[in-house]
């Protein structure tokens, strides 16, 4: 079975979204939803979400991201 997909957050953006690493949020970006694991990552922005290119999603340029907790 192959890796499941992630999001990189930065603590900051992980705290005012009420998540911690391992918990699983939903991420739309062009025109894609999916749902994911939460990693943690203080080297990033704290603005940034990182969308690993395995999750299949065509991103040559910097795109607007939502992210919101599963279930919601």
């Amino acid at each position: 079975m192959g890796q499941e997909p992630t999001v990189t957050l930065h603590p900051m953006a992980a705290k005012n979204l009420g998540v911690e690493a391992g918990a699983r949020v939903k991420i739309s970006l062009n025109g894609v939803n999916a749902e994911v694991v939460v990693k943690i990552d203080d080297t990033i922005s704290a603005g940034v979400a990182l969308v690993p290119r395995s999750m299949g999603i065509a991103i040559r340029e910097p795109v607007v991201a939502r992210v919101l907790l599963a279930g919601r």
